[in-house]
């Protein structure tokens, strides 16, 4: 298969939700934690909860036969024969969900406690927070930008439906399951309070005390 240089951006692009969670799994076995291993376990709960809204919506708000879908919406699929397990669009859930887990422990950093982070903002001061957003731009731009442009080639696929209504009501839906999901998972993992469970931790983990009294006592030394 020869791939230009505008095919190969474009499979990557296709491929980005896979080779986002083989990320976190290879970093796990790599690094030898199980930080990725728990990213991969609420995206999964968080992904149950879309397919039982899907049945749900399905039952409300039918849309179109997946056979009569765009082909180009049914190259690379959780299904058999090109079906869809999810009317939802499962490639929204998994951005959703890693942006806002890896924002909570973002805000985290701006908490100089690292097993409460979010959980107590009582310490947090703005110079603090911005501190911890400028640290972390790539992923603040990189999350949201995939986001939407995932959003335009649904859309223009007509990947969802061609009923606009349709379309917004199962994006959107995919989009705040996975966001909520992230963010429940990611305040649970805090609250736990082992920061080798979070994402993402603060590097600086001195400990600063106040220093006791003390008296000292100068004997001078008398010339000869």
């Amino acid at each position: 298969m020869g791939l230009n240089l505008i095919e190969l951006p474009y499979l990557i692009f296709r491929l980005a939700p896979i080779i986002i969670v083989s990320f976190f799994i290879f970093q796990s076995f790599l690094l030898w934690d199980i930080k990725g291993v728990i990213y991969i376990c609420g995206l999964l709960l968080t992904c149950a909860v879309t397919l039982l809204a899907n049945s749900g919506l399905n039952i409300v708000l039918p849309i179109l036969s997946n056979t009569d879908k765009n082909p180009k919406c049914r190259t690379i699929t959780l299904g058999e024969n090109g079906e869809y397990y999810s009317n939802i669009p499962l490639n929204l859930v998994v951005y959703s969900f890693t942006f806002f887990y890896l924002l909570i422990f973002i805000f985290n950093l701006a908490n100089p406690n690292s097993t409460v982070g979010i959980l107590d903002t009582s310490t947090f001061t703005q110079s603090s927070i911005n501190n911890a957003l400028q640290q972390n731009i790539p992923v603040l731009v990189f999350f949201p930008l995939l986001i939407l442009v995932e959003l335009f080639w649904i859309s223009v696929n007509n990947c969802v439906s061609t009923d606009i209504k349709d379309f917004v009501i199962y994006a959107l839906s995919g989009i705040i399951i996975g966001a909520i999901g992230g963010m429940i998972w990611a305040v649970i993992i805090t609250s736990i309070g082992v920061p080798q469970l979070q994402y993402i931790v603060s590097g600086n983990n001195s400990v600063c005390s106040r220093p006791s009294k003390t008296l000292f006592r100068c004997k001078p030394k008398l010339s000869t």
